[in-house]
């Protein structure tokens, strides 16, 4: 109850109460950094969708998350032979052959048996704040280097899945 309690009484600090009144009276400074994170956001996003669908996977088109949940069913037969179960395995395979990181769909609640993951395409944007605020203000994310490459990682990899 005291928790609660707590939870009703209490606020944000003053501070925060003002960045929040701030924020919501819709700026155009943040109105601006919106708009360049969902162009940021749709650019990569369509990006890994197209590398995920063109490798076979089945994957929701993104619409507006920067979270993709492809399936790799198409690839069982060769991954069980490589002794990949499920998920688990999977996310762990995909790091160990080809540095690509996922998050395990098991994580999530899934079917453990699944072959499905978590791609987090906000990772792809860069390791540094300079880079993270070069791909948001960039026509063409996906041509940055560090993003060209990492995208080009996530292809070689799913490709070479495909030769299993």
């Amino acid at each position: 109850m005291i928790g609660i309690a707590s939870e009703l009484w209490s606020s944000l600090a003053a501070p925060m109460q003002d960045v929040a009144a701030y924020v919501l009276d819709d700026p155009d400074s943040v109105m601006i950094q919106v708009a360049a994170s969902r162009r940021l956001h749709e650019r990569i996003s369509l990006a890994v969708y197209g590398i995920l669908t063109a490798a076979g996977a089945a994957v929701r088109k993104p619409n507006a998350a920067f979270y993709s949940y492809p399936d790799l069913e198409c690839f069982r037969p060769a991954l069980a032979a490589r002794g990949v179960k499920g998920s688990d395995d999977l996310a762990e395979f995909l790091l160990d052959q080809y540095g690509i990181g996922v998050l395990s769909g098991a994580a999530f609640g899934d079917n453990p048996g699944a072959f499905r993951f978590r791609v987090a395409t906000s990772l792809l944007y860069g390791e540094t704040d300079e880079q993270r605020w070069t791909a948001l203000s960039s026509d063409h994310p996906t041509e940055l280097p560090w993003i060209a490459a990492a995208l080009e990682q996530l292809k070689s990899g799913l490709t070479a899945l495909r030769s299993l």
